[in-house]
């Protein structure tokens, strides 16, 4: 009896034990399923789900005509989950050697869901990983969007973007925020049965394109000005060279070329750098002389032969010559003949040299624009106004050149030089030197120009040849060179500026020897492709 009620018993107490077993299992799976299903839902897709922003697809850079400057591709970059390998020995030692960055990122987070092993990866360490399999499931490979160049040496001007395909130079960098657009959101798929590699990536957010971006350059003119400045430099062995081609009514500028160009070069010459110019200056000596009527292009000045002493410092001109116009003095490049009219304008050449734009920059609004160096007449000595008159204590860009003879190529106007088009109409500046100041000093340097003609043109240059200064002394065998001169025709006017430097061995060779040529190459082709295209009359 006892027995018949003890197995009663136990099976009531195994019944309630079994109930409220199940009363919890169903209590779990409601709190499971229905309590707390977005946390549970939420975690398997972190299981089987990455999302990671990029960066939208970079607005276009276009020429002039419409013409791509730059363009958008894909470049292969590799991440890890960093949970999914941490444990495998193999793999981390992989790591330290050849990604310690990575790898030490990955000591400090071990459960991270995310880390870049390598933007932009090379494919010789691509065939390494696959090499070593750590392409199945350990090591993932997506697309990235990156920019290259395509327009014949602009690196320089177009500037480069980072790994993140952000802009940090040139236009790339001065227009970031309206090229970069708004970045895309992808969810990257992952194959729970491969280990965790990606299979596919699905679009989210789609973000925002970047904005177009039209700059005044003409692409097809500036592969002609690359390769007419890569071909004098090959010849005389330059290690550094720049042309600029203006156009003087707007300030357009319609080709700006510095060579050696890579795709990460981001140093422009023309804007980023300022020198000592040498003879080119003698073009605002006679500008500023011939507007304070100090000097008349007829006017017979003595140059001395070889050179003499002016105000206790010594002046040499590179050849014996007499008596000369004030034409032929700056012709001839004579630094006697115009050391003597530099004296006769005293502080006034400093005021028609910032007039002209030297010493401040030139509006372009470009990053890292050099203002150069034009030092007040109270911090002269009494060598100043001669050693400026021919190119010396005064450093300015090849931009800033360029800027001052598109005032003498106008007509005297005011002039903002400009790299980007927008939808502002061109107004013409100031009236800064008379018509009739202007033509004197047109046909000063139609003297020296028709030495270097440019078919069917009127032509108008200056050379300069200017001492590197090193170690406080001026070098006898390191020179730079360059030359600034402008064409027109029935209201067709271009400018042109040359610069080369890093000519060894060739002490004796001077500008118009080297840039002379480039300057008539470049405006020869130019002038031929304007006809082609009938933006010049034939």
């Amino acid at each position: 009896m006892n027995s018949e009620h003890d197995i009663r018993v136990r099976l009531v107490y195994g019944m309630i034990f079994f109930g409220l077993l199940f009363s919890c299992i169903i209590a779990r799976l409601f709190y499971i399923q229905i309590l707390d299903q977005d946390f549970y839902a939420n975690l398997g897709k972190k299981q089987h789900h990455i999302e990671v922003d990029m960066q939208s697809r970079r607005g276009a850079v276009l020429d002039r005509h419409g013409r791509e400057m730059l363009f958008n591709h894909e470049h292969l970059s590799a991440f890890i989950i960093p949970k999914e390998c941490c444990d495998n020995t193999k793999f981390m030692r992989f790591l330290k050697n050849r990604y310690p960055s990575t790898f030490h990122r990955i000591e400090k987070n071990p459960d991270g869901q995310f880390a870049w092993l390598k933007r932009d990866i090379k494919p010789h360490e691509v065939a390494r990983i696959k090499r070593l399999g750590f392409d199945n499931g350990l090591i993932h490979f997506i697309k990235e969007p990156s920019r290259l160049t395509a327009c014949a040496a602009s690196s320089a001007v177009l500037g480069a973007t980072d790994v993140d395909n952000k802009g940090i130079s040139g236009i790339e960098l001065l227009y970031d925020r309206q090229l970069k657009g708004s970045p895309a959101q992808y969810q990257l798929a992952r194959d729970a049965r491969s280990q965790g590699l990606v299979f596919d990536r699905t679009l989210i957010d789609v973000g925002q394109p970047g904005e177009t971006i039209a700059l005044t350059i003409d692409k097809n003119l500036q592969a002609i000005v690359c390769d007419e400045l890569a071909r004098s430099m090959k010849k005389f062995k330059a290690e550094q060279g720049c042309a600029l081609v203006m156009d003087p009514d707007t300030g357009d500028i319609l080709s700006m070329v510095n060579l050696p160009d890579t795709d990460k070069n981001s140093h422009n010459i023309i804007v980023n750098d300022c020198f000592e110019l040498g003879s080119v200056m003698k073009v605002f000596t006679a500008l500023a002389a011939l507007d304070e009527k100090v000097v008349t292009i007829d006017e017979l000045i003595d140059c001395e032969g070889k050179g003499t002493t002016l105000k206790g410092f010594a002046v040499e001109n590179l050849s014996t010559l007499g008596i000369l116009s004030f034409s032929d003095v700056i012709a001839k490049s004579s630094n006697v003949g115009t050391a003597k009219i530099a004296l006769r304008l005293g502080s006034k050449l400093y005021d028609h040299l910032v007039r002209l734009g030297f010493g401040s920059h030139t509006g372009i609004t470009y990053p890292g624009e050099r203002s150069g160096t034009v030092f007040h007449p109270s911090k002269w000595s009494n060598s100043s106004p001669i050693a400026m008159s021919f190119g010396y204590e005064v450093m300015a860009s090849m931009l800033q050149l360029g800027k001052a003879l598109c005032i003498v190529a106008n007509g005297g106007y005011e002039v903002k030089p400009r790299l980007v088009l927008d939808s502002t109409p061109h107004e013409k500046g100031e009236q800064l030197y008379r018509d009739e100041v202007i033509e004197d000093l047109k046909k000063i340097l139609e003297n020296l120009g028709s030495r270097r003609p440019v078919d069917g043109m009127r032509t108008m240059g200056k050379t300069g040849t200017a001492r590197v200064l090193k170690d406080g002394v001026y070098s006898k065998k390191d020179h730079r060179y360059a030359y600034c001169g402008c064409i027109e025709k029935d209201g067709y006017r271009r400018v042109i500026v040359t610069f080369s430097s890093g000519i060894k061995n060739n002490a004796d060779l001077l500008s118009w020897q080297i840039e002379g040529p480039l300057f008539q190459s470049i405006g020869n082709r130019m002038v031929a492709y304007d006809r082609l295209r009938g933006a010049l009359r034939v």
